[in-house]
């Protein structure tokens, strides 16, 4: 549960970053523009892992991006809603660049998206799972090449 609310807080945090049009908002500020932040008892070792997953993906953005833009299909990367895009942005950040399973980084996903989604037939998971398997596979095709 708290890897979890890690993700979530990260989440919360890119799409501030997003909003603001990918100005320089640290981690602090991200999550201090978010409205119940203030209500939220988080502990240090969750905060700490939020914002080690916020900065990755801040950090490694380009490549991520260019990564989720090959996996679309009949898509591009400024229609996706800026909540999808922070939720794919960090699973894309953790298939690439940690030791996470890939089956946990989408499972975190799309509870995360159930979080968020409001569409009871849940469009946005499966959209979201489609996208993230398709990430997979090509994150699976570079390790190989790299090795």
């Amino acid at each position: 549960m708290k890897r979890q609310q890690a993700r979530l807080l990260s989440v919360i945090a890119l799409y501030q970053y997003d909003i603001n049009n990918g100005d320089q908002v640290d981690f602090e500020q991200a999550l201090l523009l978010t409205e119940d932040y203030h209500e939220l008892e988080v502990a240090p070792e969750v905060q700490a892992f939020a914002q080690e997953l916020y900065d990755g993906t801040v950090s490694h953005l380009d490549k991520i991006d260019e990564v989720i833009k090959q996996s679309l299909f009949k898509w591009t990367l400024d229609r996706l809603s800026y909540v999808d895009r922070a939720i794919i942005r960090l699973a894309t950040y953790e298939l690439l660049f940690t030791a996470t399973p890939a089956p946990i980084v989408i499972n975190e996903a799309m509870e995360i998206t159930k979080y968020f989604c409001v569409d009871e037939e849940e469009t946005q998971v499966k959209f979201n799972n489609r996208v993230l398997d398709s990430i997979k596979e090509k994150v699976g095709s570079v390790i190989e090449n790299d090795q």
